[in-house]
């Protein structure tokens, strides 16, 4: 069996050329992540000493491994990490005068390394006149969300009960109280929660439309089962999602009272804002972006879902009016562990498909396993690999990749 293909360093790390790389476990992810930063860095540092960093966007999937990242930068500019022999990135960033180190070294600290939830807290915070984002809101973690979301269901639905409410009054004839505020909570989680359903006549639509798909296995219930439903039952449709609709929107307010918002609200309002951006020339965020980011790296790629993409995808339009901005995008399906925060693996997929050819790149080579082992499963889990796998490295090495193209959208096929 022949090695697979492993890209270069000298072409991954060359900033003025993009890439979607598919990089497995163990094969140095991080280490040519920080290498190509720095290559940009170098870039940027060339076009406007003063704001290089600044013009540097990284992206990466938690709040540790952005400051990682940022500790690994400072490490690799302040010569506390030692280059090995045949690390030429660093080696020439230790050669660079000590002054050009000092000076970036200070910019680091305020260099946007950051989630991209993180980063859209910082672009919209920059124009709260603009975007309805106050400074000092931020991004509302998981657990927390989920004891306020709590807390307010109860408050919510009695308050309905109290004034009144016609929705929350025929819902709870027809469903224990529990059963309601469970609807709510759903409602208040959906991704998409279509307005046109607040209404018997949409929820006809709906009907017709779901109508015409072709059958196609369910797990649970979903919008599909919409059209096995009796007509007598639209309108109970139609109450459960409008009452969702102002219970999310009242949840929605309460957290910006709190100085909060949710992970997908952050999500919505950036692409609006950067919609608009792309729609009015004259506006002051579109000026603001103009050549603002010179490279944008997103790391752990594939958990990355549609709508972040289509905010990079903005970002690069946006800071490529002067100048086009290069991308490094660089993840591994195997790995996309996240699809119950809403990852979609599909979006990698989708981006190493349809990048050209001479952009896709590969990291094939582990240090991790024992080769024995790691030959083992790779003999015993084909479909995995694609059937492109060899093993006749040096001792320590194995060398393995994995087909995007076949990466499927099931749990089983995204663990290693």
């Amino acid at each position: 069996m022949s090695n697979p293909t492993q890209t270069p360093d000298a072409e991954l790390f060359d900033p003025n050329r993009s890439w979607v790389v598919s990089a497995g476990a163990g094969t140095g992810k991080t280490h040519r992540l920080v290498r190509r930063y720095l290559r940009a860095l170098d870039d940027a540092y060339a076009r406007e000493p003063e704001h290089a960093a600044q013009r540097v966007l990284a992206v990466t999937f938690t709040k540790a491994a952005a400051s990682e990242m940022r500790q690994r930068i400072v490490e690799a500019l302040s010569g506390r990490e030692a280059p090995k022999a045949d690390d030429e990135v660093l080696i020439a960033a230790r050669a660079w005068p000590e002054a050009k180190r000092e000076h970036l070294l200070e910019q680091i600290a305020e260099a946007p390394i950051a989630t991209i939830h993180g980063f859209c807290q910082l672009f919209l915070g920059e124009f709260p006149e603009r975007t309805g984002v106050a400074p000092g809101v931020r991004p509302i973690e998981p657990e927390e969300d989920a004891l306020l979301r709590s807390a307010f269901l109860g408050a919510y639905v009695d308050a309905a009960i109290a004034r009144g409410d016609a929705d929350a009054l025929a819902l709870l004839r027809e469903h224990p109280i529990d059963t309601v505020r469970t609807m709510v909570d759903g409602a208040i989680e959906a991704e998409e929660l279509p307005d046109e359903l607040a209404t018997e006549a949409g929820v006809e639509r709906a009907r017709a439309q779901f109508a015409l798909r072709k059958p196609k296995e369910k797990t649970g219930e979903t919008l599909d089962d919409v059209v096995r439903l009796d007509r007598e039952h639209q309108g109970r449709i139609a109450r459960i999602v409008r009452f969702g609709l102002a219970a999310r929107h009242a949840y929605g307010q309460h957290l910006e009272d709190l100085g909060l918002l949710r992970f997908d609200d952050l999500e919505r309002r950036t692409r609006e804002a950067l919609a608009a951006c792309n729609r009015d020339e004259g506006d002051p965020m579109r000026a603001w972006l103009r050549g603002r980011f010179a490279h944008v790296l997103v790391d752990e790629f594939q958990d990355t879902n549609a709508s972040q993409k289509e905010i990079v995808d903005a970002l690069v339009k946006l800071s490529s009016a002067d100048s086009p901005a290069t991308t490094f995008f660089v993840g591994d399906p195997k790995q996309s562990v996240y699809r119950f925060r809403g990852a979609d693996v599909s979006v990698f997929a989708k981006a190493f498909r349809e990048a050209p050819a001479h952009q896709r790149g590969e990291l094939a080579k582990t240090h991790r396993p024992e080769p024995e082992l790691a030959k083992a499963f790779n003999e015993a889990l084909p479909w995995l690999f694609g059937g492109r796998v060899a093993v006749d490295a040096p001792s320590e090495e194995v060398l393995w990749t994995a087909d995007i193209d076949a990466a499927r959208t099931e749990p089983s096929a995204l663990h290693d």
